[in-house]
């Protein structure tokens, strides 16, 4: 259904405001009250329950407080992550951003590009930031925001701080191969659920993943590098980790995607609170009472 274009142009308004005074405010002190705003308004959103139920579930062994605790560590996150939009130009790497496993790419992206799979944990601009940083050209995939004058906007933030980008869909999948075979790297988030793709297990219980990135680097031979991104508690600073690239030489694409979860559970289970807990990750059937 299509958006009305009064309230597109109010919905921006309001972004255009807030969006002022976070660039007024600095990346510091935005972050820090993002993160105020994010654990006081968010557990009286419809999705805080939602969220609680599937950490209950994931994690039986963990007591109410600890719940709670991971709650209230996610809201915080989710509530930094748009004024640090923002301010992603104001990130240093050596003072906002601390790398780790830079070893892992740097011989591999003088042959060829990349492609870089990563999740929802941290904040997830960071590993597009951090490549190009470092001399990789690298583009980012995501998805379009529904209100095109913010998309726009959010688009030109990410521009600024050297963040090229394309729209998920079709075309963006047509235009992410033309950027691979021209030698460019491509950022992929690879932890959210799909109407179509392989029931892998995912923290236990098999979830659709997408295996799109890991034919496209199997077909054509690209190194497939994990992306870690680790927010430092309470704070505008992040390490990001390059992990070894995967093993995808004469191996399934399920093995290949099992693997990928695999780390991306260990990275959810050691830090619970940064990970997006209000996305339905699973099927319906996960919702069903054990």
């Amino acid at each position: 259904m299509k958006r009305n274009a009064f309230i597109n142009t109010l919905e921006y308004m309001g972004v255009l405001i807030f969006c002022t005074i976070w660039r007024l405010q600095g990346l510091r002190y935005a972050s820090w009250l993002g993160g105020c705003v994010g654990r006081f308004f968010g557990p009286f959103l419809k999705n805080h329950k939602f969220a609680k139920y599937q950490l209950e579930k994931i994690f039986p062994e963990k007591s109410k407080r600890e719940i709670e605790s991971i709650l209230e560590e996610m809201w915080d996150n989710m509530g930094r992550i748009p004024p640090e939009y923002v301010n992603l130009d104001q990130m240093k790497i050596g003072k906002e951003i601390f790398l780790e496993g830079e070893e892992n790419i740097k011989v591999l992206s003088q042959k060829k590009p990349l492609i870089f799979i990563g999740a929802h944990i941290g904040n997830l601009a960071l590993p597009c930031l951090v490549a190009n940083k470092l001399g990789i050209s690298t583009i980012k995939l995501y998805r379009q925001f529904n209100n095109p004058l913010v998309d726009q906007k959010i688009a030109g933030y990410q521009t600024r701080a050297g963040i090229p980008s394309i729209h998920k869909g079709a075309q963006g999948a047509k235009d992410a191969m033309v950027a691979l075979k021209k030698g460019t790297s491509i950022v992929f988030l690879c932890d959210q659920r799909l109407d179509e793709g392989d029931d892998i297990n995912f923290l236990g219980y098999p979830a659709r993943t997408p295996s799109g990135p890991i034919k496209i680097g199997t077909k054509l031979q690209i190194p497939i590098i994990p992306v870690q991104v680790i927010r430092h508690p309470g704070e505008a600073k992040f390490t990001v980790k390059f992990h070894p690239a995967l093993e995808t030489q004469n191996r399934p694409v399920e093995k290949i995607l099992e693997e990928m979860n695999n780390l991306f559970s260990q990275w959810i289970t050691a830090h619970p609170g940064q990970w997006l807990w209000v996305h339905r990750r699973w099927g319906r059937g996960f919702l069903k009472k054990d």
